[in-house]
């Protein structure tokens, strides 16, 4: 414990330092360098001992001190930033952390599988809401009914909470993948499986942490998305039938834009350390847009707030019955 405070009392000498400009070019460089190799190998050992994804945000925070350091891919992060960094790799190792280890008393009971499913009835649009962590998530379209879900899940650690009401028309789908402890250990997750109706306007909200979510929309009628969830896999592919406006708010992930050909695309991402590689956008007047964005058959405006992650756009063919 000394030695870990001793290393957190040097590494915020240095973020005071740095903005400052106390401290020279090389040796600025030497000591991120060394406080960079140090990270790196306290997770390795971690991971050597056993104790799989623990510490890996003190991992990638050693990999970015060592590649400001020698300006790798062009990163140049000032103190401001480094501390920022930090501040999310401490957090990445708390999250992940609280999930390793099981709560005495709480056993594993094997996989079960729910289903759910409503016909479309005189329902003329559909809310859904979604909510949980540990969560691997596939939506998509291709059935007759209003929706179809299945969920397989350990009930030992799990608890799923739904429910469906009717009002004025419209449907209101709720999904929860509630914990049943505080703690769990390695990565058991919760798989849902959910189709959608094509036809019915569809409103969805999405809050999730530590989870995959692979949500292709591209033949629903998708207006309005908002996607919430840190520490997350984020796969996303927007209305090809309807114009959309999809806000992403979401740290320390991956987020993959998987963009049909015939939407246009205006883009516009909030966050200083991340990874961007939005393939054929042009940056204007603070956003990303598409050269088809005013000739497209439907538009998405997408809005990401993200910091430490990687963002990235492909474009994709959407083939339609």
């Amino acid at each position: 414990m000394k030695f870990l405070a001793l290393i957190f009392l040097l590494l915020g000498v240095l973020l005071i330092l740095g903005p400052l400009d106390l401290l020279g070019a090389q040796a600025g460089q030497v000591v991120e360098i060394f406080f960079g190799s140090v990270f790196i190998i306290w997770a390795v050992s971690t991971w050597i001992r056993g104790k799989w994804f623990m510490d890996v945000g003190s991992f990638i925070f050693g990999l970015l001190l060592v590649f400001d350091a020698f300006k790798i891919g062009g990163i140049d992060m000032s103190g401001g930033q480094l501390f920022a960094a930090f501040i999310g790799a401490m957090l990445l190792n708390a999250g992940i952390a609280g999930f390793r280890v099981v709560k005495k008393g709480r056993r594993r009971k094997g996989t079960t599988i729910e289903r759910f499913n409503e016909g479309t009835g005189e329902v003329e649009a559909l809310e859904v809401n979604i909510k949980g962590t540990m969560l691997k998530l596939n939506l998509s379209s291709d059935t007759e009914n209003l929706f179809d879900f299945e969920a397989r899940y350990d009930p030992g650690l799990f608890r799923l909470e739904r429910t469906y009401e009717v009002e004025d028309r419209k449907g209101y789908l709720s999904l929860e993948n509630v914990p049943l402890v505080r703690k769990l250990e390695g990565t058991p997750t919760t798989d849902w499986t959910l189709k959608i109706k094509e036809g019915i306007p569809v409103e969805l909200k999405s809050d999730t942490t530590v989870s995959s979510m692979n949500l292709d929309l591209s033949k629903l009628k998708a207006e309005d998305v908002i996607v919430r969830g840190d520490v997350s896999k984020i796969t996303l592919t927007p209305s090809a039938v309807v114009d959309s406006t999809i806000l992403i708010e979401s740290d320390v992930s991956l987020i993959k834009l998987k963009i049909p050909r015939n939407v246009g695309v205006m883009l516009k991402h909030q966050g200083e350390i991340s990874w961007r590689t939005f393939k054929d956008l042009t940056f204007k007047d603070g956003v990303y847009v598409s050269e088809n964005y005013s000739s497209a058959a439907a538009t998405a405006e997408i809005y990401i707030i993200s910091d430490v992650s990687k963002v990235s756009i492909e474009w994709i063919n959407v083939p339609f019955k």
